[in-house]
């Protein structure tokens, strides 16, 4: 996030991908953390069950996330052609008369400083949001892992239920 906040307008193609993958990494390591958390904080008849509400809850925060973030990013990039063209422009903008623009070659550069900034003040107040996550790990409750295969056996056979045979 920190590395995405300091894009501007000069900032490469290829600094841009290093940066989102650096990102994605991050994430991807994470997502797994996290999933593998909920499974084995529950009995291993509801795995399913922990898998898809994990997977629900972060659907749900990743949609409040980008409503977040658009509605940060509106606001830095209405404020930025505010200062550099003026109410009347930046109002169409506002209710949508971007169609005016004409051509992505033909943008005029407020516009494109603008979405810079708006871009980058973004992923500034998501180093925050980050800030908290590993805050909050320490709110979770140590649980050791499930051992492999043979502990899966161990616990089957723990879990048999022996029935007389007449």
């Amino acid at each position: 996030m920190i590395l995405l906040s300091t894009m501007g307008v000069h900032t490469t193609k290829t600094m841009t991908s290093l940066y989102m993958l650096v990102l994605g990494l991050g994430m991807g390591f994470l997502m797994q953390t996290t999933m593998l958390i909920a499974q084995n904080s529950v009995e291993q008849k509801d795995i399913g069950v922990a898998s898809s509400a994990a997977t629900f809850f972060r659907s749900i925060g990743g949609s409040f996330g980008v409503a977040f973030a658009g509605a940060l990013f509106n606001h830095k990039v209405y404020a930025d052609l505010l200062a550099s063209v003026g109410k009347p422009v930046a109002d169409a903008f506002k209710h949508g008369a971007a169609g005016s623009l004409g051509t992505a070659k033909a943008i005029p550069q407020p516009f494109i400083n603008a979405f810079a900034h708006g871009t980058a003040y973004v992923f500034f107040w998501a180093i925050f949001v980050g800030a908290l996550v590993p805050l909050l790990a320490f709110g979770i409750k140590h649980i050791a892992l499930r051992g492999g295969p043979a502990a899966a056996v161990t616990e089957a056979e723990e879990a048999e239920v022996l029935v007389p045979v007449d």
